[in-house]
């Protein structure tokens, strides 16, 4: 079951409204500290953690797009234009599609990473990252009046209404909801909150840390391997010494075949020598290049790959579209790290709201 811990607007440290799926307990007003103890007791409890609703834009828009990468691009261009004002850095986290429909939400980065900061703190590692309105149900479709969906966090409610959903002070929303006289008030209680196909920002730079192993239950395995190692070399040895005459002999026969096949050729290092005498294929650092820059890829749900050139001096050029310059910096700082010499071309442009930017790599 899952735990679902709503923050305070004010406070990070501070739960203003939290549910044990498992229990059926919830509470307001409480210490992540009590929380964290809650979880110690229960290690297979699975962790929401859910953002003040007042930091985030959230809409509903039509997805239809078969491919999640083409609807995320799709969503961070429409969800842009619905910001007052812009993000120095923001996340976008979209839900499952119903009917070719999906929840988008916007939330800076910076307020997140607090977030997870002020959780991992007293020991929480949340599975699910979101704000406080996606928790809620959507309108019942079948239902012969449509509905609004609210949630009450003390002075603040949590609202879902056909094309989004908010956050506000209790104040204002009541004001709103007064004016969609079509529709009709439906509050819910914290045991009715849903977690499935809720838009989740515990992906990429805020994705789960991974637990090391345990190699405790492996220490006696590795001590018999140790073991047996020493005694393979003690034997190795025996070996080399039994037939350290007869690789003797093999020398001189194989110099005796090489004096034959290269006569009048002095012997300096005979395994370069007729190594240097064949015919051998050119190499090619394409298939290392692009392999290394497919993985990158992958890992960045914000950039895809336009073009794809390789030259015969070992050059490959890639043109990349990217959301941002920080996605980029990302992609060439750990192109460097495993060994690949990257140049920038200075020549990027924008293209439908993206940036398009070439890059040319080469082997270290």
């Amino acid at each position: 079951m899952t735990l679902l811990i709503l923050l305070q607007a004010d406070d990070f440290s501070q739960a203003s409204l939290w549910f044990d799926g498992s229990t059926g307990g919830s509470g307001t007003d409480t210490p992540l500290e009590e929380l964290a103890d809650k979880i110690a007791a229960n290690p297979k409890m699975s962790v929401c953690l859910a953002l003040p609703g007042e930091l985030a834009v959230t809409r509903t828009f039509s997805l239809p797009m078969k491919r999640d990468r083409d609807a995320r691009r799709a969503a961070e261009l429409l969800i842009d234009d619905m910001l007052a004002r812009p993000f120095d850095e923001r996340a976008v986290a979209l839900g499952v599609a119903a009917d070719g429909n999906r929840m988008v939400i916007a939330v800076e980065a910076d307020v997140i990473a607090s977030a997870l900061e002020a959780a991992q703190a007293v020991g929480i590692e949340p599975d699910t990252v979101t704000v406080d309105h996606a928790l809620l149900p959507a309108n019942d479709e079948a239902a012969e009046e449509t509905s609004v969906t609210a949630l009450r966090l003390g002075q603040r409610v949590a609202m879902r209404v056909a094309d989004g959903a908010f956050t506000s002070e209790a104040s204002f929303a009541q004001g709103l909801f007064e004016g969609r006289e079509s529709e009709t008030l439906r509050e819910v209680q914290p045991e009715g909150l849903i977690v499935e196909g809720m838009p989740n920002f515990r992906t990429g730079r805020f994705s789960k840390r991974r637990a090391l192993p345990d190699f405790r239950p492996y220490a006696l395995a590795a001590s018999i391997m140790v073991v047996a190692g020493i005694v393979f070399l003690a034997s190795s040895f025996v070996e080399g010494v039994r037939y350290a005459g007869g690789a003797s002999t093999l020398r001189q026969e194989a110099e005796a075949n090489f004096r034959r096949g290269f006569p009048g050729t002095p012997i300096v290092d005979m395994e370069r020598q007729i190594q240097a005498n064949r015919v051998t294929a050119q190499s090619s650092d394409f298939l290392p290049l692009s392999a290394i820059l497919a993985e990158l890829i992958a890992e960045q749900d914000t950039t895809t790959l336009s073009s794809l050139t390789y030259a015969a001096s070992g050059e490959l050029t890639a043109e990349l579209t990217v959301v941002s310059i920080p996605d980029l910096e990302a992609i060439t700082e750990e192109l460097n790290a495993r060994g690949i010499d990257v140049q920038e071309a200075g020549d990027v442009r924008r293209e439908d709201g993206a940036l398009v930017a070439r890059l040319f790599l080469r082997v270290a």
